[in-house]
């Protein structure tokens, strides 16, 4: 019997189906090695501590350097520098994730997610579930609640970071419901004008989709710590 491959699967897709599993398959990449690298990075003490917070400040500012030079120039970079700016972003992200949080934490969060994405693309190329539209979405929370679920019963953890993880879960499902458009119009305009730039088109619909969870992130941490400052002020008075 023939064995059939996740490439041979992906291949027998339409191009613009094709295009959108390979940039989840990125997603899904990106977010197990934000998890990687914030383990490695807590490790060796990398962090944003009370002795030492340049890391974390040099980090910040790098990754909205870097936000902002993709929003405007991302069509004319290269499909290296992609790749390259997309490992940094990673790297960068890992960093302010590993000061901020529990590296236990951040290694659940982000390897659920990445097994999400991974998960819902095998099983929208089995059973013929377009990966372009609102019904990858749904697919996405239900996988992923599922992951989560088998996931903290097996660890015994509290019921906080169920909790977390199943709002993670959604918070993720929401930002790739939000962008499906976005990316679809994007590929197929940037395809249309070099039809040879398919890695290109991938690499870069993952970068933006990573990036805009990033700001999505930073404003809620941002809006948490504003309501923490006024919680302190309130106390004081």
């Amino acid at each position: 019997m023939e064995k059939i491959t996740m490439s041979d699967l992906i291949k027998k897709q339409p191009l613009i189906t094709r295009m959108m599993g390979c940039i989840w398959l990125m997603t899904a990449f990106g977010l197990w090695a934000t998890a990687g690298f914030a383990w490695i990075l807590d490790y060796y003490n990398i962090t944003a501590t009370h002795q030492h917070t340049a890391p974390f400040f040099l980090a910040t500012v790098l990754l909205l350097g870097f936000g902002f030079r993709l929003r405007t120039k991302v069509e004319e970079i290269n499909t290296l520098a992609i790749c390259v700016i997309y490992f940094s972003i990673i790297s960068l992200f890992a960093i302010i994730s590993a000061s901020l949080f529990p590296v236990t934490f951040v290694t659940l969060l982000f390897g659920i997610c990445g097994a999400m994405f991974l998960i819902s693309t095998l099983l929208a190329l089995c059973f013929n579930i377009n990966m372009a539209s609102r019904w990858y979405a749904l697919l996405l929370i239900c996988v992923g609640w599922g992951i989560s679920f088998v996931t903290n019963f097996t660890l015994l953890n509290s019921l906080y970071l169920w909790l977390i993880s199943f709002c993670f879960v959604l918070l993720w499902s929401f930002i790739a419901l939000r962008k499906i458009n976005v990316l679809k119009l994007y590929v197929r305009n940037l395809y249309s004008a070099a039809p040879w730039t398919l890695k290109h088109c991938v690499v870069a619909g993952a970068l933006m989709l990573y990036f805009d969870f990033v700001c999505f992130f930073w404003s809620i941490v941002m809006m948490i710590f504003e309501l923490l400052n006024i919680r302190r002020w309130l106390q004081r008075l």
